[in-house]
């Protein structure tokens, strides 16, 4: 059983190194590329991934979809978190 955990807002998150985030225009979709397999996430994960550049802290991130989706910032922190935990369980993002 994995434990999860919850992130410091001043986390930053990025990809795992060798982990791609593309858009196929062809298919009009967005693909994770991660060692030996391609992912389709959902679009609610292709937003967080967009964000997960190394750069943005989780806070920001947070901030940023809040506003996006008119979302409370609090309930989606803990979303935020959860979906974290599962994109690291994944092995595409690192925190």
């Amino acid at each position: 059983m994995t434990t999860r955990m919850e992130f410091a807002n001043s986390a930053i998150p990025s990809l795992q190194q060798g982990v791609e985030l593309r858009f196929d225009p062809a298919e009009s979709s967005w693909t994770v590329s991660v060692p030996a397999r391609v992912v389709r996430p959902d679009d609610i994960a292709i937003e967080v991934l967009k964000r997960c550049n190394g750069r943005t802290p989780i806070a920001a991130i947070i901030d940023e979809l809040a506003q996006a989706f008119s979302a409370d910032p609090d309930q989606l922190a803990d979303d935020i978190d959860t979906m974290l935990q599962d994109l690291i369980d994944q092995g595409m993002v690192q925190v």
